[in-house]
């Protein structure tokens, strides 16, 4: 909450926390949550996000098909087993 100053009233503003778009780029980069989930969790549109990902050069996708194609082709290699 802030005091605007020109009509002497509160207003509640939408603070973006550093630490928390910290947090959400870096799980980003790993491929370790969606945009979706770190909006959620930062309390920021999924456009802010992207945002934040395009500013820090991440590429969210191929982060993410990484880690997935991992995970795949682990569980394929527990099937053979």
């Amino acid at each position: 909450m802030r005091l605007d100053t020109q009509h002497g009233i509160f207003t509640f503003v939408k603070m973006k926390d550093p630490n928390a778009r910290r947090a959400a780029v870096k799980l980003l980069a790993r491929g370790s949550i969606t945009v979706s989930e770190a909006a959620t969790m930062a309390g920021v549109s999924r456009q802010v996000v992207r945002y934040w990902c395009h500013a820090a050069g991440i590429e969210i996708g191929q982060a993410r098909q990484t880690v997935i194609t991992r995970i795949w082709r682990r569980l394929l290699a527990e099937r053979e087993r």
